[in-house]
């Protein structure tokens, strides 16, 4: 774990079980300690061809013309067809470990998880994306098809828009994930992130000239 800055970067970080409980009231030194409104970040390592995906979205960036959303610059699909069998593997994986989300997060296990809609993202040199949240869904997510060490982070913000009016940096020791506003994960080949829609998040530019940092983004509906 490193830290640039303001931002923290979690280059790996040690895999835990997200079937296990979250046990309130853990005890360190006698006192009682709850970390109440976590923000729940799953994050799992994929072994799909990400070849075919790649040469699929580069496929179909030239039968659609893309969108501006969110996206400083590059290209931003619409809605793809979440019939077409080249996604199937992907759209496994994801549903697996929706399941786990649905438990990490306190969701009863009858209701539906809808993949409500699917978009791909090929960004180049400086390209972005503004700080924003997915209304309309409970669970987003993100996997990465195509990335470098400068290809740019995804950065995760602090749900308190006042953190900062009352917890100043210059009084923080270390920045840790209770304190900071802004946290950022570092983007890998073959990695799927979810994470509640609701969550304030940007993507930093990517600083690779030659490589383009390809990722497909998703909602989940849960009814």
């Amino acid at each position: 774990m490193a830290r640039t800055g303001k931002y923290i970067l979690l280059k790996e970080r040690q895999k835990i079980s997200w079937k296990l409980d979250i046990v309130p009231g853990l005890i360190y030194n006698s006192t009682m300690n709850d970390f109440i409104f976590a923000v729940p970040i799953l994050y799992v390592d994929l072994k799909l061809n990400t070849k075919k995906l790649i040469s699929f979205a580069y496929d179909l960036k030239t039968k659609d013309k893309g969108r501006v959303l969110s996206n400083n610059g590059g290209w931003q699909s619409n809605d793809v067809d979440l019939t077409n069998t080249t996604l199937k593997p992907l759209f496994k994986e994801i549903s697996k470990n929706v399941e786990d989300y649905i438990h990490l997060i306190g969701f009863k296990k009858n209701l539906q998880r809808l993949l409500c809609d699917g978009w791909f993202n090929i960004n180049s040199f400086k390209d972005s994306n503004n700080m924003h949240y997915h209304p309309n869904c409970e669970i987003s997510g993100v996997y990465y098809l195509q990335t470098s060490k400068d290809s740019g982070e995804i950065v995760f913000y602090h749900p308190s828009d006042v953190l900062e009016l009352f917890w100043k940096d210059s009084k923080k020791e270390m920045f840790t994930t209770i304190n900071s506003k802004p946290y950022i994960y570092e983007p890998l080949v073959n990695r799927l992130f979810l994470f509640p829609s609701w969550l304030k998040h940007s993507v930093m530019p990517n600083m690779d000239k030659k490589l383009n940092r390809i990722s497909f983004s998703f909602n989940i509906v849960i009814k």
